[in-house]
């Protein structure tokens, strides 16, 4: 799992994956939505001000057309198999059309940190990375990905990943 190059094979899997799939007018209308629910289903879940913050960064968010591609939906090691030196992709059951970066958040916040050279061969398989073009959507995924788990994990009982739900959104708040 913290080989750079099962993340280099990993990225170079995804770029082949994330097809494009078209345009939508919807999709971050949509998800600000979903994660406009998400806050206020989190109410008792969060500090106040913790949710006040999630709500503003929210309302700053521009929602616009996107293109999407063929997600996966749940990238990350725990659905990667090696077959000898050879990484494959197993369980799209939450597959869909989506913005690419959709696939990068649970990465970003459980592989990735403080293992910045995972990230790099990540993104060199992958050939590109999140910039300022895809700011706004990437935020948005950001934000709802991590109120959905706070929001889930408590439903379920699963305090310690609540609690890592609630310090990825701080971490998003934090820039």
């Amino acid at each position: 799992e913290y080989r750079s190059e099962t993340y280099r094979q990993a990225g170079a899997l995804l770029a082949r994956l994330h097809r494009p799939a078209g345009t939508s007018a919807d999709y971050t209308r949509k998800i600000a939505y979903q994660t406009q629910l998400l806050i206020r289903s989190a109410e008792g879940l969060l500090a106040a001000g913790l949710r006040a913050r999630a709500a503003e960064e929210l309302a700053g968010i521009i929602t616009a057309p996107v293109e999407l591609v063929a997600t996966h939906g749940d990238y990350q090691p725990r659905n990667w198999l090696v077959d000898g030196e050879t990484i494959k992709v197993i369980d799209f059951g939450r597959a869909d059309a989506r913005p690419w970066v959709h696939d990068l958040v649970r990465l970003t916040h459980q592989q990735f940190l403080g293992r910045p050279a995972l990230a790099e061969a990540f993104y060199s398989g992958l050939g590109k990375q999140p910039t300022g073009a895809e700011a706004g959507v990437w935020h948005l995924e950001n934000l709802n990905q991590a109120l959905g788990t706070v929001v889930w994990a408590h439903k379920i009982g699963d305090a310690a990943f609540e609690q890592s739900g609630v310090e990825r959104l701080e971490r998003i708040l934090a820039g």
